[in-house]
């Protein structure tokens, strides 16, 4: 779920989210996939 996004990040995330679904072979980007990439990108910030 894309919630608080900024207008003008919105075509960056959405293209992040593209990525991800293309580089894991998914052709249809639902709630799961989201979830995926939420927590895959809390773990990120949480390294720094």
């Amino acid at each position: 779920m894309l919630v608080k996004v900024p207008r003008v990040f919105l075509k960056t995330v959405l293209n992040g989210c593209v990525k991800y679904a293309r580089e894991r072979g998914i052709a249809l980007i639902d709630e799961k996939v989201m979830k995926d990439i939420n927590d895959k990108r809390r773990a990120e910030k949480g390294k720094k």
